[in-house]
């Protein structure tokens, strides 16, 4: 009877039913369980990779910011708007990198969980806050996702200014 059961609860669990804890013979949390902590795994790479490509993108804002200054025939003030510009973008990139970090540290300790616990109530909300941390989390992502592509276009931006004066300093590939 055992494994009905089983199989009845993964079956619910698939389609959203709030059923979060399958009893095995061993009296261990089954089934959703393995998703969920598989998801915030998946999460927290994802996320980790996220994070040192922001950090790669800002370093190579910030050397082309010291090159800013060694372009000719550019006005003063164009320049200075040109190195707001990069400063700006280098400093979203700089929060994206940060943020995303601590994405993934918090995917990284769900990730981590052992979950052994001893009646449906305590696994069922266990269960609940651990999905809607990861919901909360994949939330910040996205919006992290949104604040990289806008730090690239603000940066870019900047640069096609430069370019308005015949000086081309190389932009960040947005195709990729």
């Amino acid at each position: 009877m055992v494994v009905p059961l089983l199989a009845l609860a993964c079956l619910l669990l698939a389609s959203g039913v709030g059923v979060a804890h399958a009893q095995s013979k061993s009296g261990q949390s089954e089934c959703g369980w393995d998703s969920l902590l598989k998801t915030a795994c998946y999460n927290a790479q994802a996320t980790d990779r996220t994070a040192q490509s922001a950090q790669s993108q800002k370093d190579f804002m910030e050397k082309s910011l010291r090159k800013v200054d060694e372009v000719e025939n550019v006005p003063a003030e164009a320049r200075r708007d040109v190195k707001r510009k990069i400063r700006q973008a280098i400093r979203e990139m700089g929060d994206v990198s940060r943020s995303a970090r601590d994405v993934s540290r918090s995917m990284e300790r769900i990730c981590g969980e052992k979950i052994v616990l001893r009646n449906r109530r305590s696994a069922a909300k266990k269960y609940d806050d651990l999905r809607q941390e990861i919901n909360s989390a994949a939330r910040r992502f996205n919006g992290l996702r949104d604040d990289f592509t806008g730090a690239i276009k603000l940066f870019n931006e900047a640069l096609t200014d430069l370019a308005m004066y015949g000086s081309a300093l190389p932009q960040i590939d947005t195709t990729q």
